[in-house]
């Protein structure tokens, strides 16, 4: 098993754009900072609204850190559950605060289907599974929360479960719908070429390292714009004090080569879902589209470790739990390994707030998952469209 992001292998498919790195100074009236999901989805609005000089800057390449690498699970499920939502909110604010990945979902199936993106966008039910008696009340009460949202959702007891789920390993599961799974690396190259196409003018390897005011300084050059969304991936407080309100949590994936028919039916007997269950560190599992099983997950030491673990000790342990639960499977080779240091705050909820000090900056720092950064990216848009 190799260290390396298997999404790149992907990346054949879809013949990426490289752009240039900035290397004379510009202005421009919006500058977005990041090539991530979030960013992208910010340029996307504005260059529908009709804006017309809209730059964005990337240190690597778009997608290149924590959107390029992960599972790839579009889903309102995020690092709360529902049940921890209505309990920290009430049932009224967390009807909005589940709209926001709901709506963030939307965003990029909608963007997907419209503009024909290859990205590997597949609908696929998700199933939480609980382990053991407490995991079994995780899933009562969330299955619960779901019925007091009118929410569309189906409660397995453990019999129930094999039908659709070949382990003895779970005591409970829910499962919901309206949910996909995509190649998030491949969606936004492919999001990179339509920006392109709609006249954003992006630039890649041009690392931001200093912000005066509404002078942004590279390497190489430096860019005036009036508006500023900085969504900067592991933000720095070099660049701005907001650093402080950000942390990191570390997860590992590992994939296998393609799975034939009969280890699919061995998994899923009726057909595929998205999965994770209900430890505390949670670990998660799907098919892709070209079948192959990914797998995720962390132990309680690595996870908040802030420097990227590079040893494969962590996800051999994820793997190896992963077989007892599935002992059919236990020959199942995995040929590719990576990690990834997610951006989040200390109430796992994302921050899209204006500087305190500049009203033409704005922070989109901290997305719990793919959904939210397309949402909160386009929320900062809209700001700057209606500032009210």
């Amino acid at each position: 098993m190799i260290l390396k992001n298997w999404w790149h292998e992907s990346l054949k498919q879809i013949k990426p754009v490289r752009c240039k790195q900035l290397n004379e100074d510009i202005s421009c009236d919006v500058l977005i900072i990041g090539g991530g999901l979030a960013r992208l989805h910010a340029a996307l609005y504005l260059a529908d609204k009709g804006k017309k000089d809209i730059v964005l800057l990337e240190k690597s390449f778009c997608g290149g850190s924590s959107s390029g690498k992960s599972s790839g699970f579009l889903t309102p499920a995020s690092e709360l559950e529902l049940y921890e939502i209505i309990r920290r909110y009430g049932l009224k604010e967390a009807k909005k605060v589940w709209n926001i990945p709901l709506t963030g979902t939307n965003l990029i199936v909608s963007t997907a289907k419209k503009f024909n993106l290859k990205c590997h966008l597949e609908k696929q039910d998700c199933l939480f599974v609980g382990i053991g008696k407490s995991g079994e009340e995780d899933v009562q009460e969330e299955a619960k929360a779901h019925k007091k949202m009118k929410l569309s959702h189906k409660l397995y007891n453990e019999k129930e479960i094999k039908e659709i789920l070949n382990s003895d390993a779970y005591s409970a599961a829910l499962r919901t719908t309206d949910t996909y799974s995509i190649n998030s690396l491949m969606y936004c190259q492919e999001l990179k070429k339509l920006l392109i196409k709609k006249h954003v003018h992006i630039y890649e390897n041009s690392e931001v390292n200093k912000i005066e005011g509404n002078k942004v300084y590279t390497n190489k050059a430096k860019v005036k714009a009036k508006n500023i969304i900085l969504c900067i991936d592991k933000l720095k407080r070099k660049i701005s004090p907001m650093a402080r309100k950000r942390y990191t949590a570390q997860t590992f994936l590992a994939i296998t080569a393609p799975l034939s028919k009969e280890e699919i039916k061995s998994i899923f007997p009726e057909e595929r879902m998205m999965c994770w269950d209900s430890t505390l560190v949670y670990s998660y599992y799907r098919l892709t589209k070209d079948n192959r099983l990914l797998v995720g997950g962390s132990s309680p030491l690595a996870i908040f470790y802030p420097f990227y673990i590079k040893s494969p000790f962590v996800i051999n342990s994820v793997i190896r739990k992963f077989k007892n639960k599935f002992p059919q499977l236990k020959e199942l080779k995995f040929i590719a390994y990576w990690s990834g240091l997610i951006d989040i705050t200390k109430d796992l909820m994302p921050i899209v707030e204006f500087d305190k000090n500049n009203k033409s900056i704005q922070y989109v720092l901290g997305n719990p998952g793919l959904p939210w950064a397309a949402f909160s990216g386009t929320y900062a848009a809209k700001k700057i469209i209606n500032k009210d």
